[in-house]
């Protein structure tokens, strides 16, 4: 009997998948946020939490370090953080190695925007989706393109959103969306945009 080596082996095809890494917390609420994005829940101390995590078969632990993966069709499992670097790269380029301070300041940048209500992991995946539409620096001044412009500006208006969401803001929130609106606008760190007006 001979086999078709054309069917012998497979090899799986790529997907994107989105992952949060479960860290250690000092109030708490990095756990929370994180076992509500699963559907799960959380038990342990505030410095290492357990994050249940219902899976297709029952409920897995993820520890301190350990990432939540979000299949494609909305299905989470929990992966050991050595396991999760050795088989998981960024989706977003391959330069998001050299782009990680920059995707760094954006999600600090966007946590700043509500008042550090969140913390700046769960902007993560918004700052990929900057990065991804921001082309490689060759210097560092990076000029954004209209649909990059666009991008940026619909983020900062939902930052804006649950900063109104969340009862006000202090000026350290508006400094934070100032500055990224300016980087949305081209303009100098001393020209202030307009920001929009909060409906009634």
């Amino acid at each position: 009997m001979t086999t078709d080596p054309q069917t012998d082996r497979y090899r799986k095809k790529p997907i994107s998948v989105e992952a949060r890494r479960v860290p250690p917390s000092s109030d708490g609420q990095s756990g929370l946020d994180l076992a509500a994005w699963c559907g799960g829940s959380v038990s342990g101390t505030y410095a290492e939490p357990k994050i249940f995590v219902p899976t297709l078969k029952g409920e897995l632990v993820a520890r301190v370090g350990d990432w939540i993966v979000k299949g494609t069709r909305g299905e989470f499992w929990p992966v050991r953080g050595d396991i999760f670097t050795e088989d998981y790269e960024p989706a977003v380029s391959s330069s998001l190695p050299d782009r990680a301070a920059d995707r760094d300041r954006i999600a600090e940048a966007l946590a700043e925007a509500t008042g550090d209500r969140w913390p700046a992991q769960a902007f993560l995946t918004e700052a990929d989706a900057v990065l991804g539409v921001l082309p490689p620096p060759t210097d560092r001044a990076t000029v954004l393109h209209d649909a990059e412009r666009t991008m940026l500006t619909y983020a900062l208006d939902q930052a804006q959103e649950r900063i109104w969401s969340e009862d006000g803001f202090t000026d350290e929130d508006q400094a934070a969306v100032d500055s990224l609106r300016r980087l949305a606008a081209g303009r100098s760190s001393t020209q202030t945009p307009a920001a929009p007006t909060k409906e009634a």
